[in-house]
């Protein structure tokens, strides 16, 4: 987890890559971890300034896809690291 987090602060900012508090969340991730190390991060992807925020999985969500990119950059700047 800290190798993820320091990748993606490298292309993210130091301010824009934070802990959440833990939390009840319904995921089969944690299941894959018993079989190979792994770390889970969120990503945020709304519209800056919009106040309309629906959760994943209902009909009103919606996307920024320009949030997508800043996902892959953290990703490959992790995999160039290790």
């Amino acid at each position: 987890v800290d190798r993820v987090v320091a990748s993606a602060k490298k292309v993210l900012g130091d301010k824009n890559v934070f802990e959440i508090p833990k939390r009840m969340t319904s995921e089969d991730f944690a299941d894959f971890t018993t079989a190979v190390p792994a770390s889970y991060f969120n990503l945020g992807t709304g519209t800056v300034g919009s106040d309309h925020r629906p959760p994943l999985h209902r009909s009103d969500f919606v996307i920024d896809e320009g949030a997508l990119k800043y996902a892959a950059d953290a990703i490959i700047q992790y995999l160039l690291d290790v």
